[in-house]
């Protein structure tokens, strides 16, 4: 096995393009071993699994003892150049394009909180800002924008609530409510054997009461979860955190690609998908997320499964001997720490399972 990484490592700096090489040498090597099949080879339907970090990206909750999705404490750094190979023991064509932005400006995620995490990372690697650096943000930058949008949604309920009432204020309704949950030992954002049930009387007034429950999550002091957001609190973060940039810097979020969707209306940057979409058409859609990665000044955020992760890397390459051509994406299943490969067929299946997981990019200009 090392002779195969040390013969690989040799043709990568010799014969692969020079222009890596400086980058390879600058990446300091703080990773654990890489596993590949016996034979070196990719199997068509069963990809052996190349296991970058040995650890997963979860930490004990110190009040209840729970696992909860975290970032480990090891090293930011890894060695680039086992990362970028093939897993293979030889190819016959191979295409890569690394995002160094990122892999400097992802942040780690200390807790639940993959939105903000993820969104940090992406304008830091936009900025060309690297993690801890001057000019970097954080999760616990992100965190505050994304509260004050939900409790710009609690009191537009509020408002239209009161309306209805003629004018009553439901403020002593809504502390009620908080008064009961607090005596039965229940949290407005909780969500396991503390959260408050539909029968409590949180039901009477939910839509305020669930955003104040998000609210709580959000600006939780030990484990602040953006589990109340979905991809429209992706956009609006990094819509507003332009509108906060004093540096200069302007950003807009899109959703690119996902379910198709129903209806004549064609957003032009919009990748709708379908099971029934054949290999060309599959090959159009790989293009464009390899385009809309590349272009510069941008990146890409997916939503995985439960998961908010940047997209640090594609690769695509053909196994010698072998018919078909893999195409891969370099992100995260847990935390933010970039970890695994994902075939894009798996993240094709992963948007088509539901309408909410998307492929969003993150675009910024400096003015």
């Amino acid at each position: 096995m090392n002779s195969r990484r040390n013969n690989a490592e040799t043709y990568w700096s010799k014969k692969v393009s020079p222009i890596f090489a400086p980058l390879l040498a600058s990446v300091s090597i703080v990773r654990s071993p890489v596993s590949v099949s016996p034979d070196g080879r990719v199997h068509p339907g069963s990809p052996p699994k190349k296991i970058l970090y040995e650890k997963e990206a979860f930490k004990i909750d110190p009040e209840t003892g729970d696992l909860v999705e975290a970032d480990t404490d090891d090293s930011e750094s890894f060695d680039l150049s086992s990362l970028l190979l093939p897993p293979v023991s030889s190819w016959s064509s191979f295409g890569v394009y690394v995002d160094s932005g990122l892999l400097d400006g992802w942040v780690k995620q200390p807790s639940p909180c993959c939105g903000a995490a993820s969104v940090a990372g992406a304008v830091n690697g936009i900025r060309g800002r690297g993690r801890g650096g001057e000019g970097a943000i954080g999760h616990m930058d992100v965190l505050p924008v994304m509260a004050d949008m939900l409790r710009e949604q609690m009191e537009g309920k509020r408002g239209t609530v009161e309306r209805m009432l003629g004018g009553v204020s439901v403020e002593p309704l809504v502390e009620k409510v908080k008064t009961e949950l607090e005596g039965m030992g229940r949290t407005l954002g909780g969500k396991e054997k503390n959260g408050a049930k539909k029968g409590c009387p949180k039901k009477l007034l939910w839509e305020i009461v669930r955003r104040l429950g998000g609210i709580e999550k959000v600006t939780h002091p030990l484990k602040p979860s953006t589990g109340p957001f979905g991809n429209w609190g992706i956009l609006g973060a990094v819509s507003r955190l332009s509108d906060a940039d004093s540096s200069g810097w302007t950003f807009k979020a899109s959703v690119i690609m996902g379910k198709k969707r129903a209806g004549k209306g064609k957003d032009p940057g919009y990748v709708g998908l379908s099971r029934k979409d054949g290999p060309a058409l599959i090959e159009q859609q790989w293009c464009h997320l390899k385009g809309c990665a590349a272009r510069g000044g941008s990146c890409l955020i997916s939503h995985h499964k439960n998961h908010y992760a940047l997209i640090f890397a594609w690769r695509e390459y053909e196994a010698r001997g072998e018919e078909g051509k893999r195409r891969e994406c370099f992100t995260a299943r847990k935390g933010q720490r970039p970890t695994e490969w994902v075939d894009f067929m798996e993240l094709r299946e992963t948007y088509l399972s539901w309408e909410g997981y998307k492929l969003m990019l993150v675009e910024g200009k400096k003015l």
